[in-house]
């Protein structure tokens, strides 16, 4: 499995523990993942590499926390880049802790591939919508919309192939 796909699978698994507080508002990190078994087996290897680095404070400062910050997300995935690229066995763990059957493994990656491309082209679309004139960026603000719908989508799928290998 290519290390950028592992990547994009991890930040799209954890993207919805970290960004939304859930049914309860409350609820902190550690909490939301009482039930879930493919998140929370998933979440203790991200925090591994922060507890074998002796960096535990930095996750344990998220992990209390009902919502993280894009630093807080940022710091988590620089951190699984860094480990899956310099890595080949920990990506393969990490791939492996996903429980994604042999059968949904094809579709799992050409989910992931779709979104890998559709956010570099977010990216570009992001930039020459700032470098347009004034006319056009309604233009470019219609095709991200279009586009954040579409990997939204792709993310949905992605997370319901994860759910039915429970």
């Amino acid at each position: 499995m290519d290390a950028s796909l592992i990547i994009t699978g991890a930040m799209t698994l954890l993207k919805p523990l970290l960004e939304k507080a859930g049914e309860k508002a409350a609820e902190t990190i550690g909490e939301k993942l009482a039930e879930k078994t493919v998140e929370k087996s998933f979440w203790e290897k991200v925090k591994g590499l922060f507890i074998i680095e002796g960096d535990e404070k930095t996750v344990e400062d998220i992990e209390i926390k009902s919502v993280a910050n894009s630093q807080d997300i940022a710091i988590i995935e620089s951190k699984i880049t860094k480990e899956v690229k310099t890595n080949p066995q920990f990506a393969a763990e990490l791939w492996s802790t996903l429980n994604i059957s042999k059968t949904n493994e094809l579709y799992a990656e050409q989910l992931l591939i779709s979104l890998q491309k559709d956010k570099e082209k977010l990216a570009e679309l992001v930039q020459d919508r700032r470098d347009a004139v004034v006319g056009l960026q309604e233009q470019y603000e219609l095709e991200i919309r279009r586009l954040l719908r579409r990997m939204q989508k792709d993310e949905q799928q992605f997370l319901n192939l994860l759910n039915t290998n429970k």
